[in-house]
Parts: structure tokens; C-alpha cells; sequence
């Protein structure tokens, strides 16, 4: 259950920040359909996803900008805000590419 809470809990802020004008809807458009995309592959498939520390390290580096990003008024936070976004977002979408291949290698 815990990672799809992570991604019920990062759908629900991220789409408040494209709300709210924080984050781009460029970036909520990626973030969602790497999970859409995996969500149907796991379906399809029918097999269950095992969590990878990389996709850990990326949900930890998403989770820890949020609360910065919100506190981007504040120059420094703004910079910690982002530098944790950027990895996260990287490594979120990598550990999506490298989930994808797995289901998509595995016989049904």
C-alpha cells in the first residue's frame, strides 16, 4: 500500500501546484503519466512491481522539494526547493523507464 499512497499524495500536490502556479504543468503532465503509463503496465502484465532504492531516492527527493517549493519566496529555500526537484524528477522518471522495461520483460 505505501507506494500507492506516495503516489496518491504526490498526484493531489502536484496538481495544487500546478494550481497554484508553482511547479509548471509541463512537469505535472511527466510526473502523471509515468505513473499512468506503469499503471497500465502493471495491469496488463498482471505482475506486481518490486520498489527499487533508486525509485525510493527519487520519491524521497520529490517528497522533501514539496514543502521546499511552497517556501520558494525565500531565495534559499527557492534553491533548495528546485535542486531537490530536479533530482527527484530525473530520477523518478529514469526509475519509470527502468520499471517499464522490467514489466515489459517479464512473460505473462
Amino acid at each position: 500500500m505505501d507506494p500507492a499512497i506516495d503516489r496518491i499524495y504526490l498526484a493531489a500536490i502536484i496538481i495544487a501546484f500546478v494550481v497554484k502556479e508553482v511547479i509548471p504543468l509541463w512537469i505535472a503532465i511527466a510526473l502523471v503519466s509515468r505513473d499512468l503509463i506503469l499503471g497500465a503496465l502493471i495491469v496488463r502484465t498482471r505482475r506486481v512491481l518490486e520498489v527499487t532504492y533508486l525509485g525510493k531516492a527519487a520519491t524521497f527527493n520529490l517528497l522533501y522539494a514539496l514543502p521546499l517549493l511552497l517556501l520558494a519566496k525565500y531565495s534559499l529555500m527557492r534553491v533548495f526547493g528546485w535542486s531537490f526537484a530536479i533530482w527527484g524528477i530525473g530520477l523518478y522518471l529514469l526509475t519509470g523507464f527502468d520499471y517499464a522495461s522490467k514489466l515489459l520483460r517479464t512473460k505473462v
